[in-house]
């Protein structure tokens, strides 16, 4: 693969038809695994690096959708094949898990930081711990 970005993930969908490829500077690309052809872009599809990529079968074996996320807490999902209707329940329920998980991950940091400030309150105070 030829590309002037540096890239931070790969995947291959179940099959090993395609190679997902998420890059520093956010953008996704989509090539064929056997000959390295450009299948699908989305330049800017991050405003960070595109940390994570799945590939994700629907229900329509013809079809493929690419789901990747960032450190933006953002998601995106790109389509392939040659269908692209369906049924779209199943991409709302994976896009409200990721959410879901993401939203369990900022919970977590918030109350691991408002620990901290509890913490640091009680040693300006002088309370031993």
């Amino acid at each position: 693969i030829v590309d002037e970005g540096a890239f931070c993930s790969t995947t291959f969908d179940a099959a090993q038809n395609y190679l997902a490829v998420g890059f520093l500077e956010g953008d996704v690309k989509i090539y064929q695994a056997d000959n390295f052809k450009l299948v699908q872009q989305k330049q800017g599809a991050h405003s960070l690096s595109a940390a994570a990529l799945a590939f994700i079968t629907g229900p329509e074996d013809e079809t493929q959708t690419v789901c990747s996320v960032s450190g933006d807490y953002s998601v995106h999902i790109m389509k392939i094949g040659k269908s692209a209707g369906g049924s779209r329940l199943w991409v709302v329920a994976l896009v409200v898990m990721v959410l879901a998980l993401l939203i369990a991950n900022v919970a977590l940091k918030l109350e691991d930081h408002g620990r901290d400030i509890i913490i640091q309150q009680n040693i300006a105070k002088g309370i031993e711990l």
